[in-house]
């Protein structure tokens, strides 16, 4: 592997929330041995792992959600300290979410949230055609945008070159392919799609 290029890789919060149940022991799911070899790939820096600045949204509004329990927010918390650890031991990097608004609960100040740059109408274009494919839900729409206008979040405007979009979701990527062999999502053409399975699957001399 010396001296081949890593396979940059951008995955979205299913992925992270299976490598963490693996972890924790409770996962029931069939690609248990594809999502631990994805990770062991990572952790050695085989392939390069993205991750959007929406996940850590998700994380957060899964926490508002249960706010009012201080058991079950007690227990989410570390659990989300859980897969902090996980992505970071995955030297998983940030991409910039390209799509500005001031009404969106997904756009969070100091997370996610920046002034509108060239790429944000587009961006925002494409959001609302993602959202009106069957078995795409606001949170997917929101980590695609971020793929199809890739940019390193610590270095917003710096372009980053994605290879896949990993997710657990079957549904998701079902859906996102055929609303792209239909023509309707051109940003996203540029990307292979598929699970943990898939992606180990394409590349056997990487995991």
């Amino acid at each position: 592997m010396q001296g081949c290029q890593a396979v940059s890789i951008a995955v979205d919060y299913s992925v992270l929330d299976h490598l963490y149940r693996i972890e924790a022991g409770t996962y029931k799911g069939p690609n248990e041995m594809p999502l631990t070899r994805f990770r062991r790939a990572a952790e050695l820096g085989v392939v390069d792992v993205l991750i959007s600045e929406i996940t850590p949204v998700e994380m957060l509004q899964g926490l508002e959600n249960v706010a009012t329990d201080s058991a079950r927010l007690a227990c989410a918390t570390a659990n989300d300290e859980q897969k902090r650890h996980i992505a970071q031991a995955m030297r998983a990097r940030h991409l910039a979410y390209p799509c500005a608004k001031l009404d969106d609960t997904y756009s969070r100040l100091d997370m996610s949230f920046r002034v509108a740059g060239p790429q944000s109408e587009a961006a925002n274009q494409l959001e609302e055609r993602l959202l009106q494919v069957k078995g795409v839900s606001p949170g997917d729409a929101r980590q695609l945008a971020s793929c199809a206008f890739a940019m390193d979040a610590a270095t917003p405007g710096a372009p980053v070159a994605l290879d896949w979009f990993v997710a657990e979701d079957t549904r998701l990527i079902q859906a996102v392919l055929q609303a792209i062999a239909a023509g309707t999502l051109p940003e996203l053409a540029h990307l292979a799609f598929g699970s943990t399975a898939t992606l180990v699957g394409a590349h056997p001399e990487r995991f």
